[in-house]
């Protein structure tokens, strides 16, 4: 997607960790990741990935990572960078999909909840959604503050629900999304 993309090029080169080369030399951002690497060819060339979806989804069973601890040990909080150009792509995007009558809905995923702490401006994020789903009349569906984001045991990460996590919200919002039909 990104290779001779001369739009993803103009709105992503501000971005930290892209350099020029990456738009016409893709495999280069992999040079030096080399547990990266040993795992694409592992794939290619020694074991063949075992077709694990199930009409586009995949429960991961994996047990709670120490990424977070290991986070906070670094710093005391993170702040996501809300960037200007990347706001008003996604508005162009919004305005695009209204005019050729494209139904939107912001889904805004469960998240354990020390992980939501540890993101210092979270609220200015949920604000921006909240803000451009009022203005595009735009349903937000925020699933961020459900009991599943406060019991570790459903997530593998602070940001990634394990099987069992996954499947109780996409449970949830499938109903959700039923009724609002």
């Amino acid at each position: 997607y990104i290779l001779w993309n001369s739009n993803i090029r103009e709105y992503t080169n501000s971005y930290l960790g892209y350099s020029k080369l990456d738009y016409y030399i893709p495999l280069l951002r992999y040079l030096g990741k080399t547990s990266s690497l040993k795992t694409i060819i592992k794939n290619i060339f020694i074991e063949k990935p075992a077709h694990y979806r199930n009409k586009g989804f995949v429960g991961m069973e994996r047990e709670w990572s120490d990424d977070l601890e290991k986070a906070k040990s670094d710093r005391k909080s993170y702040q996501i960078k809300l960037d200007s150009a990347s706001i008003v792509l996604f508005e162009d995007f919004i305005k695009q999909c209204k005019s050729n009558s494209i139904e939107l809905l912001f889904i805004y995923t469960p998240e354990f909840i020390d992980g939501q702490k540890f993101v210092s401006n979270r609220n200015d994020i949920i604000d921006l959604y909240d803000k451009l789903s009022k203005k595009y009349s735009i349903p937000f569906y925020d699933y961020s503050q459900i009991d599943l984001c406060k019991d570790k045991k459903y997530f593998y990460n602070a940001s990634h629900l394990n099987k069992q996590g996954a499947e109780i919200f996409s449970r949830m919002l499938a109903k959700d999304l039923k009724y609002r039909m």
